[in-house]
């Protein structure tokens, strides 16, 4: 983390802090450690440039890339929940993660506008 800039720590210092409280709050899942990494294992150079996370199963961990610490913060909170997900053991492109994250969505929502 010492190798990021001030607006990439504080950008990720704020993302945390708002998938904690969602996690906590809302959707009931367990947080898994975050680290910053260079590209994403196993995926080619142009699916690196457009992606910026990922679950390691092995690790458990998330792995975020630099670029995604440039975008804007609903996005980094986006994808850090989306990975924090797969936590859970459900993958991309499953029912069962589509219902998680819609469930998500929508309680977000509910409260949002209760």
């Amino acid at each position: 983390l010492r190798d990021l800039t001030e607006d990439q720590r504080n950008s990720l210092k704020a993302a945390r802090k708002i998938v904690k409280k969602v996690a906590h709050d809302v959707g009931g899942f367990k947080l898994y450690p975050v680290m910053i990494v260079d590209r994403i294992p196993e995926l080619s150079k142009e699916a690196n440039e457009t992606l910026g996370g990922y679950f390691d199963r092995k690790g458990n961990f998330v792995g975020l890339t630099l670029p995604l610490l440039k975008e804007p913060l609903k996005k980094l909170v986006g994808t850090l929940i989306h990975e924090q997900l797969h936590g859970e053991k459900l993958d991309d492109h499953t029912r069962a993660f589509e219902n998680r994250l819609s469930e998500l969505a929508g309680e977000l929502a509910v409260r949002a506008y209760r």
